[in-house]
């Protein structure tokens, strides 16, 4: 561990000091990262992945001050604090939200870096030419399609998420609650664009964002509903879809019955899916997912929400 910091220091060190050599090999190693990153879908551990993404976040943000002109840094960024906000700190406030406690310390942290990530995001809208509030525009659709493109998808999208996360988190802020209609039609433009971006998360975001929409503003309960059972059957290997549908509408509307049909039906996913952490409960059995699945970390992350559920199952139900 020492001598790989010692390595990582006199390599940023190396970089600070020759412009030519930083300008060549960040840009190389940015590409590379930016590919490689999406392999993190694969990683089937919660607890590896909670304890892992700090430190690879703090190395990219060493990179991104060497050049904080470099797209693919910010992409990272954005992606990367928005994602622990939401996989790691969301996920373990779940058990406060469920006791109705007055503070969270892990929703805190997750604001931490969902701001963290509309800021990095706000720097990558200003290469692009624009303000921060240029997207607070009635004419978004053309503000969109005149700056960005195919390659901004998902930094375009898990900015916007960071946004609309803060917006939710404050709704009785009149000022912020007025900016989710930006949001949305960000988040619409990117899956427009890309129908089946990262194994999902478009279906799902609909789904959630129709379930969490108060009815004074158009939201309805049965099109949610139909959103999530579309969801499902498109992604039947993403158990995130799942639990989500558990704690985003059958939760909030007391759907006794519904819960426990979906219950029996993840606990039976779960144990098919938690073969791929053993090898010994793999050998010679048919196994309907595998350890380089895309869907793996959505599972983990499903799976330590699904727990958290069946935990307060008699308070909620």
């Amino acid at each position: 561990m020492v001598k790989t910091k010692i390595i990582l220091i006199s390599m940023l060190s190396l970089l600070a000091s020759c412009s030519y050599f930083k300008s060549k090999a960040l840009s190389s190693m940015s590409e590379l990262m930016l590919d490689k990153s999406s392999n993190l879908t694969k990683e089937s551990s919660f607890n590896f992945f909670e304890q892992s993404t700090p430190g690879n976040l703090k190395l990219i943000e060493s990179f991104h001050f060497i050049d904080p002109k470099d797209k693919n840094f910010l992409s990272m960024l954005i992606k990367g604090h928005g994602g622990l906000a939401y996989s790691i700190y969301d996920t373990l406030a779940l058990k406060d939200r469920l006791q109705d406690k007055d503070y969270s310390y892990n929703k805190d942290q997750s604001l931490i870096h969902y701001t963290k990530s509309l800021d990095y995001g706000i720097k990558y809208v200003e290469l692009n030419g624009l303000k921060f509030e240029d997207l607070k525009s009635k004419e978004l659709d053309s503000v969109l399609e005149d700056h960005f493109d195919e390659d901004d998808l998902v930094p375009l999208f898990y900015f916007a998420q960071s946004w609309g996360q803060l917006i939710n988190s404050s709704r009785n802020n009149i000022y912020l609650i007025s900016e989710i209609a930006y949001v949305e039609k960000i988040l619409n433009w990117v899956c427009m664009k890309n129908p089946i971006f990262e194994k999902g998360v478009c279906d799902l975001y609909k789904a959630v964002f129709e379930a969490q929409k108060p009815r004074i503003m158009g939201g309805s309960p049965k099109v949610a509903k139909e959103l999530f059972e579309l969801a499902m059957n498109r992604y039947p290997k993403n158990l995130l879809i799942r639990v989500s549908y558990i704690e985003f509408a059958l939760i909030p509307l007391a759907q006794t019955a519904e819960y426990y049909r979906q219950r029996k039906i993840l606990a039976d996913e779960f144990y098919q899916w938690r073969r791929v952490l053993d090898y010994t409960k793999r050998v010679n059995q048919p196994i309907k997912y595998t350890p380089n699945d895309d869907t793996n970390l959505f599972n983990a992350i499903a799976l330590k929400r699904f727990n958290t559920i069946l935990q307060f199952e008699k308070e909620i139900f």
